[in-house]
């Protein structure tokens, strides 16, 4: 079991207080404009927890969320994302139990690059997936610089939980449900808006 690390007075009360890395189900994502004391503390951390920190750099930030889910025991586990922008060039896929959470949605944004013409948050696994939580962000399609793209492609989730969640800005729908196989079902949503998206904005399908 790997130590644990003495972080500053500053890192603690930010990092410390909000992340419990003790537990093998917890990952962490931190943004390329954290500010500079978490990441020198961050960088401290990923000495001993490997892949479940990562530390993006604006660009594709879709690959180190990624490798923070893959770096998550095949039961799940959580994602938190730090205040700050995450750019993606490819949708964020999910294919087990996750919580993916940020640090409320007036601190953290996902964006899709300009031109990229990507859904922001994809089912991967190709069937019904369980027990997915989004928290605590902003999702903003970037319809200004894209011509196409979702906000949540959601066929195949069931007992899906959002909370705390904006979805604005989609070319498409914002949040996309299907009642053809693999099928969504049992949707719960709390403090939820989807805002300035295409189609119809949020399309609920024998949800």
């Amino acid at each position: 079991m790997p130590r644990p690390v003495k972080l500053s007075m500053l890192a603690r009360e930010r990092i410390e207080k909000s992340f419990t890395f003790a537990m093998p189900t917890t990952a962490l994502v931190v943004a390329s404009a954290a500010p500079s004391y978490i990441k020198e503390e961050v960088v401290r951390l990923k000495q001993l927890w490997g892949e479940r920190i990562q530390i993006c750099d604006g660009t594709a930030d879709n690959v180190e969320i990624q490798a923070a889910i893959a770096a998550l025991p095949a039961a799940g586990g959580k994602v938190v994302l730090s205040e700050g922008t995450f750019t993606l060039a490819a949708a964020i896929s999910i294919t087990g139990r996750l919580i993916l959470e940020g640090r409320g949605r007036y601190n953290t944004k996902i964006t899709q690059a300009n031109s990229a013409g990507v859904n922001l948050i994809v089912n991967g696994a190709g069937a019904v997936v369980y027990e997915v939580q989004i928290k605590g962000m902003v999702l903003d399609g970037n319809k200004a610089n894209n011509t196409v793209g979702k906000g949540i492609m959601g066929s195949g989730f069931q007992n899906l939980t959002l909370q705390d969640v904006r979805i604005e800005s989609c070319c498409e729908e914002g949040l996309y449900g299907s009642g053809a196989a693999p099928q969504s079902k049992s949707w719960w949503l709390y403090d939820v808006v989807v805002a300035a998206c295409g189609e119809v904005g949020s399309v609920k399908d024998n949800i």
